[in-house]
């Protein structure tokens, strides 16, 4: 019987899962399963997630502990992720945090990742304390409300507030002090948002925002501007080219032959360009705008939408390894279903300089973000799939790269490391050398034409990955070299996760590399409908490490409490300075 026992633990322990504790000892209603789709999922054991970053599926809920072959769940930032920890021979697993995406997975912590309706379910759920079950032999998670959960967090509350210091520590303090008992988590938290990050008024305070036909007349608008007034917003990304669209009329998809030349009944409304609209709204509020456009990116085959620019110009399309010569084209297989033009060729180049060139000298924008500045992703270098999953070997730049260097690069593999390191480069190149020719449009033609017409001072950033390793091997945004020639004005790092620490990591290194240009990094804690307070932690990361602003992404997600803590800190906080 000992035997039988022990067999039971071992197998308990050796399949990774977590000391568990009786959910049946809790009420029904305070607890809820759903099914596990695979543990440390590979190409093999989930098919269903073969194709994804990390091996995870559409609307999958899988688990990854410390026998995972990478270091990180390797997931994309279109799930959630919550880290659940277990004190050593513990009959409990807790949540301790909600991380978002590529979560570290260490030894005693077991990251529980989910997408689609399995994320819902995630947080609906679980929260920081949530008892958890994973149970391996019925394939099922269970989540179990903790009535020590607040009292938990409140203690972690006060440890994230006093390791802050400062105002954080004093109001922390004080809230103990003269706060009416019982003191809880949640009033420690709202009092917090009072202190947090008091940026200068002419910092960049913005939000990435989505355009809708139901909310693009003139008394919508106004009112999203004015609740973004009242939660501190002063700068609106708005997303002007989109799905290979523009949100005006556009002359040179004239120009081109491309139709429809305007995103399809919001592109223009009421006889008046969408940008145009916002323009003149938001400038009356005193809020400014920066066009949002999404560059290399022109579609999905998920939308009921035509792919103007591919339906006129086929050729321009980008090309993945495993698709390289065959005539039927293939969107992005990882990115769900995007659409890539080909940053190799030199029409392609041409045809969206063509485009910003229009869009800044016709429309009194504040700024023009560069986003999707870089190749369709692939999997990581260690991956089974890398290869076959690379990008760019489309029939112009395959002929650039063998007129120079003698070989076709479909041949090459990482193992000729000289010359594959050239096509990784030659790939960069192709991004940087548009960033480049931008930059001098700006200088020498944009400014001065502005200036004559009276449009305000135009600021030139770029939308990142902020690991300069991915973001160069993968995706081929050499961002630092930007950095370094100061191609542009400032740099918008999107920090993809519900945590603060990498907020302060891309600082950091974005400073190292210049420091005379701005960094206003982008948090993503709400879009990833974590806690209010990954939010707060990601906005007081932001300041408390010299960042030069901040931009939640994106405005669909600033509802409900967070709107409300957003409110409550614009009501409170004092700005000091210019």
């Amino acid at each position: 019987m000992k035997k039988q026992i022990f067999l039971s633990v071992m197998v308990s322990v050796t399949v990774g899962m977590l000391a568990l504790f009786n959910p049946t000892l809790l009420h029904a209603s305070e607890c809820a399963s759903y099914p596990i789709d695979a543990v440390n999922p590979t190409t093999t054991s989930n098919p269903a997630g073969a194709a994804f970053p990390g091996f995870r599926g559409i609307n999958q809920l899988v688990i990854y502990d410390a026998r995972n072959a990478r270091k990180h769940t390797g997931t994309n930032e279109y799930g959630v992720e919550v880290l659940v920890r277990t004190a050593p021979f513990s009959k409990q697993g807790e949540i301790v945090k909600i991380t978002g995406a590529n979560t570290p997975v260490k030894a005693g912590e077991t990251v529980i990742s989910a997408h689609g309706t399995a994320s819902r379910w995630l947080l609906a759920h679980g929260k920081v304390g949530t008892l958890v079950q994973v149970d391996a032999t019925q394939k099922k998670v269970t989540l179990c409300e903790n009535p020590k959960a607040d009292a938990l967090a409140l203690k972690s509350l006060m440890q994230y507030a006093k390791a802050q210091g400062g105002d954080f520590k004093a109001m922390a303090h004080d809230f103990l002090t003269y706060g009416e008992p019982p003191s809880t988590s949640q009033g420690l938290e709202r009092a917090l948002w009072q202190v947090t990050a008091p940026f200068y008024e002419n910092q960049i305070q913005g939000v990435w925002h989505r355009p809708t036909l139901e909310q693009s007349s003139d008394a919508e608008i106004k009112k999203t501007l004015l609740r973004f007034k009242e939660m501190g917003i002063n700068t609106v990304f708005l997303e002007t080219f989109v799905h290979g669209f523009t949100m005006y009329p556009s002359k040179v998809y004239q120009k081109y032959g491309i139709s429809p030349n305007a995103y399809p009944k919001l592109g223009v409304v009421g006889n008046e360009a969408l940008l145009a609209r916002w323009l003149r709204l938001a400038h009356a509020e005193g809020i400014n705008v920066h066009a949002w456009l999404q560059v290399f990116y022109v579609g999905n085959s998920h939308l009921n939408l035509p792919t103007p620019i591919l339906a006129k110009f086929p050729q321009w399309r980008n090309r993945q390894r495993q698709y390289a010569d065959e005539p039927t084209p293939h969107p992005s297989p990882i990115e769900q279903g995007h659409w890539f033009m080909d940053p190799a060729n030199p029409q392609v180049r041409q045809f969206l300089t063509d485009v910003v060139d229009e869009l800044a000298t016709t429309y009194p924008v504040d700024g023009i973000q560069i986003d999707y500045i870089r190749y369709p992703a692939s999997f990581e270098h260690a991956d089974a799939n890398f290869l076959a999953s690379t990008w760019g070997y489309t029939p112009i730049a395959r002929t650039t790269f063998k007129a120079k260097y003698k070989v076709d690069p479909l041949t090459l593999t990482p193992a000729d490391t000289l010359l594959w390191q050239e096509w990784e480069r030659f790939k960069a190149s192709q991004v940087t050398q548009w960033v480049r020719d931008l930059r001098t449009h700006q200088t020498l033609k944009w400014n001065s034409l502005r200036e004559t017409k009276k449009f305000p001072e135009l600021k030139l950033s770029a939308a990142v990955f902020p690991d300069p390793k991915g973001s160069h091997g993968i995706k081929h945004q050499d961002w630092p070299l930007w950095m370094r020639e100061s191609y542009l004005d400032f740099m918008a790092p999107m920090i993809l996760s519900a945590n603060e620490a990498p907020v302060c990591k891309a600082l950091k290194l974005m400073h190292d590399i210049n420091p005379s240009i701005p960094v206003v990094p982008g948090l993503f804690a709400p879009f990833y409908k974590s806690p209010t307070l990954s939010s707060l932690k990601q906005l007081q990361a932001s300041f408390a490490c010299n960042g030069d602003g901040f931009i939640w992404f994106q405005s669909d997600y600033l509802q409900g409490e967070l709107e409300e803590r957003l409110k409550y800190r614009k009501e409170n906080m004092q700005f000091d300075g210019c």
